[in-house]
């Protein structure tokens, strides 16, 4: 499997948001990483990762804090149609189109940087 990575750098306007588009074609969001800068992003800043296109949900994180981190998004793999609990088995989420990295409540004029890891299905 090829991975690839994008960078995402991440200023604040003053009123502490931020909307990028990464371009995707393909692919499955593999591994978010956050390194904060010197002015990082607040402790109550929120990341949302959605299909630009679709608006379907890839990740989100409340209150992602002051250091840095690494997640690894998942979803549950099948909708719960049959009474049997399936929230507890997770894949990742594949994608066909651009999505867009938002940050909320990230404070006036904060910075960090994302780094978004892809793997080609």
């Amino acid at each position: 499997m090829n991975i690839s990575m994008y960078q995402v750098d991440v200023v604040t306007n003053a009123g502490g948001v931020y909307t990028s588009e990464v371009i995707q074609k393909r692919g499955i969001l593999m591994r978010i990483s956050y390194k904060p800068s010197g002015t990082p992003l607040d402790t109550l800043s929120d990341l949302s990762i959605t299909e630009t296109n679709t608006g379907l949900n890839i990740y989100t994180q409340a209150d992602i804090g002051l250091t840095a981190f690494t997640k690894l998004p998942r979803a549950p793999i099948c909708p719960n149609t049959t009474g049997v609990d399936s929230s507890t088995v997770f894949d990742y989420v594949p994608t066909a189109t651009k999505l867009t990295l938002s940050i909320t409540q990230g404070g006036n004029v904060k910075s960090g940087t994302f780094y978004l890891f892809f793997g080609e299905l």
